[in-house]
């Protein structure tokens, strides 16, 4: 319920809620505040000082670099594509 106030907020017309909510209880991703509380299985752990900002294309985002590589890179392309003409 706490999506569809946010939804609203961010203006998103009630159509749009109306499908994100239908979808998210189709799939059991629904909760409320009368259910049972849910029993998770895994617990991620993540060390933030490891995040670094990255790149990634929408075609290939298992390519992702690094955003301090991102210069090198692309002058390291840019020379190849010169080598190839």
């Amino acid at each position: 319920q706490q999506t569809s106030k946010y939804l609203e907020l961010t203006g998103r017309t009630q159509e749009q809620i109306d499908i994100i909510e239908a979808y998210a209880k189709a799939q059991g991703m629904w909760r409320s505040e009368s259910q049972q509380k849910a029993e998770y299985h895994a617990q991620v752990s993540l060390d933030l000082e490891q995040v670094v900002p990255a790149i990634a294309g929408p075609i290939r985002p298992q390519d992702r670099i690094d955003l301090v590589d991102a210069a090198p890179g692309f002058e390291d392309w840019i020379n190849q594509q010169n080598e190839l003409t």
